[in-house]
C-alpha cells in the first residue's frame, strides 16, 4: 500500500543479512556492509541517483560469488524491489529523508486535533 516504504523494507532486510553474515567470504562480508551503508544513506535521502548504480553493481558482484546462499539472498530482494519500485528508490535520492514517511505524517491528524 502507499504507506509502506519499500526502501525502508529493503534496508531492514539488508540489515538482517549483514548481521547474519559469518564473514567467511569477502563478497558477502564486504558486500552486505556496503549494501547496508548505501540503503541507510538512501533512506535518509543522502544518496544520488548515480549512486543507485553502485548499489546495483554491489549486488551484481555478490550474486553467485559467495560461499553460501546468504550472500545471494541478500541481493535478491533489494534488486527485485529496485526493479519493481524504481520510482520510489529514485524519489528518495536527495530528498533529505524518506518521502513516504513524510507523506504519512501529513495524512495522520495531530494529537488532539479534529478527528471528525
Amino acid at each position: 500500500d502507499e504507506t509502506t516504504c519499500m526502501v525502508d523494507v529493503s534496508m531492514r532486510l539488508v540489515d538482517f543479512y549483514q548481521h547474519e553474515s559469518c564473514g567467511k567470504c569477502a563478497p558477502c562480508r564486504e558486500g552486505t556492509y556496503f549494501e547496508a551503508d548505501l540503503m541507510h544513506r538512501l533512506e535518509r535521502g543522502e544518496l544520488t541517483t548515480a549512486e543507485l548504480t553502485t548499489l546495483s553493481d554491489i549486488c551484481d558482484n555478490m550474486n553467485g560469488k559467495c560461499f553460501c546462499p546468504l550472500g545471494d539472498t541478500a541481493t535478491w530482494f533489494v534488486m527485485s524491489a529496485y526493479q519493481a519500485f524504481h520510482d520510489e528508490f529514485e524519489e528518495h535520492c536527495g530528498a533529505g529523508g524518506c518521502p513516504v514517511k513524510r507523506r504519512n505524517r501529513e495524512l495522520v491528524p495531530a494529537a488532539g486535533g479534529d478527528r471528525g
